[in-house]
């Protein structure tokens, strides 16, 4: 998934304001109020009141996701993917919202990762909101939170149909590894993550 070392110098320098001005105001009794007293300089504070409005005017939104989890509908978002042209088709998916390409989530332990199902022909659904990134059926999920394998990072496992015209959607990673024996569907594991936090789930939302 940063140059922000000078943000706590800057804070540390507020902080110190106030002991300034005192030690500047000593030396002004101290020489008796004259006019060759050494007088303080106003230090130069950055008005931070137009830069909050600005961050503050407009609460980013990421747009949700349809997919299946143990053939209940689910909502994610996909905000990061290891993958360079992943990103760009969930990016393309998803109109104005970006997906950040991140190549480290490449160097995520298995152990840390669940899977996520993406389809590559097959069912074409009538209601976008139910559509794959690929054109297809809904991304389905092993795990949900509150199970112990739940894990918002994702491998990608790509899903084909042997014989697309006999597709039909699934809804849950059993029937899938079902069909997969049956010989019906072609499983091909992949080095892809893609982050993919669940917005609501069976039992809960965020």
């Amino acid at each position: 998934m940063n140059p922000l070392s000078d943000k706590p110098n800057a804070r540390a320098d507020r902080h110190l304001l106030p002991s300034g001005v005192a030690v500047a105001g000593a030396l002004l009794l101290a020489a008796g109020g004259s006019d060759d007293a050494p007088q303080a300089v106003p230090s130069a504070t950055r008005d931070t009141t137009e830069v909050t409005a600005e961050v503050s005017s407009e609460t980013p939104a990421l747009p949700a996701v349809n997919g299946y989890y143990d053939d209940q509908e689910i909502m994610f978002v996909h905000p990061e993917a290891s993958d360079a042209d992943i990103a760009a088709t969930l990016e393309t998916m998803m109109g104005s919202s970006p997906v950040i390409h991140v190549p480290a989530l490449a160097d995520v332990p298995a152990s840390a990762l669940a899977t996520v199902y993406v389809f590559t022909n097959g069912v074409v659904p009538n209601d976008m909101g139910t559509m794959g990134p690929l054109g297809f059926q809904a991304d389905v999920f092993d795990s949900a939170p509150g199970d112990a394998s739940y894990s918002p990072l994702r491998r990608v496992v790509k899903v084909t149909w042997q014989d697309p015209a006999s597709a039909t959607t699934h809804t849950n990673t059993e029937s899938i590894l079902t069909a997969e024996a049956d010989g019906q569907l072609q499983l091909e594991p992949t080095d892809i993550v893609v982050n993919m936090p669940f917005l609501a789930w069976p039992g809960g939302q965020r």
